[in-house]
């Protein structure tokens, strides 16, 4: 029995899902890690590293969905939530990388119209980690400055992201998009046993005008259903099947939640509305209350970004204002914006709390975010504020950076705090102080 136990023991010791990553690259170039086969446990983000020998440039990544950290610098990131294969592409400097037997893909569509601004809503994944299969390439572009998902695949493709999470509290999905001709999309909705729930087939014009996709949560599943009824606490894989040949551009899509859904007659196709009125700028006169603790860093080094993954654009909806005698952080943020301040490292283990205090003009929802300096993401649990126009102490135990979400099995080393941030789950109006350490 006791030989039994232990065979037991060590069984349930090896069941941590990995993945396996394969690299491989070209002549005319190194990649870090170096071509192989590796293996790394599941939802972790592996860093990537290119560097063009003299007379050589890197040209792309084939192969599986790689994310751009720092192009310039060569930095890429993988995120490992399934079997991956990459090859790093190198060419002699005005070479032709293409072969002039491939076939030549068209050129990618991008518009000439402004890019509206995204409907007020919940960010469903990162912009970056959108995949394509069955054929075709999904990529990150700017427009203007505004980043959008550059589509150009064949009928039959497949974007998609994996592991997106509860959808329960979503009335809509919704996005833009702007094509040169006629696409046609069918959203789909996948849970861990794979069950399929396919929504009405979306039809957006090809004007090369920007139109507003509405998928309503209820739909999905009454175009064709298999297996067991959709749970929606537990979408596993987020899609867009193309009933048609596309080349076109979307923006990052959003889920609405219940409360702010609206009927807006039949879904997709939609012609941007006019955006109302600027909202009025939320003011606080009662002065802020002081929390007992030390510094961490100053408001004035906190910078309001669009991407909590490492992206480059600053944000100006951010400032220190005085109320009364003591200063506070304004803020006006959308949804999956990021407060963040990069710092040299920093030792957490004397800290029995991170505290600081924010008032809000309607109900503000933030994940607390800690790096270490292998930026490995840890997420604390989500921190709720009332929107009651009063100050409401937030209180962060540093010990639950990773109960929200972690890119890699271990703790956060306390020792080891590279940055320090919080990313917005709702659109936001807020005041903040600054956050402190609470010695132990």
């Amino acid at each position: 029995m006791l030989i039994l136990g232990l065979v037991l023991v060590l069984a349930a010791c090896d069941t941590a899902k990995e993945f396996t990553l394969k690299i491989d690259a070209t002549e005319g170039g190194t990649v870090t890690p170096k071509p192989g086969t590796y293996k790394h446990p599941e939802n972790t983000l592996v860093d990537l590293k290119v560097v063009a020998d003299d007379g050589y440039e890197f040209t792309k990544w084939e192969g599986d969905k790689v994310a751009i950290v720092d192009a310039e610098k060569g930095e890429y990131k993988i995120k490992m939530d399934g079997n991956k294969s990459i090859k790093a592409i190198f060419t002699a400097i005005g070479e032709d990388p293409v072969d002039p037997e491939d076939p030549v893909d068209p050129e990618p569509f991008i518009p000439t119209e402004p890019v509206p601004a995204n409907p007020a809503g919940e960010k469903i994944v990162d912009i970056n980690y959108y995949e394509i299969e069955k054929g075709g390439s999904v990529e990150v572009v700017q427009v203007e400055t505004n980043d959008v998902l550059s589509v150009v695949a064949p009928s039959g493709a497949t974007i998609f992201a994996y592991d997106v999470g509860d959808f329960s509290n979503y009335g809509e999905i919704q996005f833009y998009v702007c094509a040169e001709d006629e696409v046609q999309l069918k959203p789909i909705l996948q849970n861990p046993d794979w069950n399929f729930h396919l929504a009405p087939t979306v039809i957006i014009n090809g004007d090369g005008q920007w139109k507003l996709v509405i998928v309503k949560i209820e739909d999905y599943g009454k175009e064709y259903k298999d297996g067991s009824d959709l749970d929606l606490t537990d979408v596993k894989k987020f899609a867009f099947e193309l009933a048609t040949d596309g080349n076109f551009c979307m923006t990052n899509p959003v889920g609405v939640l219940k409360e702010d859904s609206e009927d807006p007659g039949e879904p997709g196709g939609e012609d941007p509305v006019d955006p109302e009125e600027p909202e009025e700028p939320f003011v606080v006169t009662e002065e802020p209350p002081v929390v007992d603790g030390e510094a961490i860093h100053a408001l004035s080094e906190y910078e309001l970004r669009e991407d909590p993954y490492g992206g480059d654009k600053v944000i100006d909806a951010s400032k220190v204002v005085e109320i009364g005698t003591k200063e506070a952080l304004y803020i006006k943020a959308n949804a999956g914006y990021v407060l963040e301040k990069v710092d040299p490292i920093k030792d957490f283990t004397k800290y029995s709390a991170i505290s600081f205090y924010i008032a809000a003009n309607k109900e503000v929802q933030i994940d607390p975010i800690a790096q270490n300096s292998e930026f490995d993401f840890f997420k604390a649990p989500t921190v709720t504020i009332p929107g009651d126009g009063e100050w409401h102490e937030v209180r962060i135990d540093p010990t639950t950076y990773g109960d929200g979400y972690s890119s890699v099995e271990d703790p956060l080393d306390l020792t080891d705090v590279k940055k320090l941030a919080f990313e917005f789950k709702t659109d936001a109006q807020i005041y903040m102080t600054a956050p402190v350490g609470v010695l132990k």
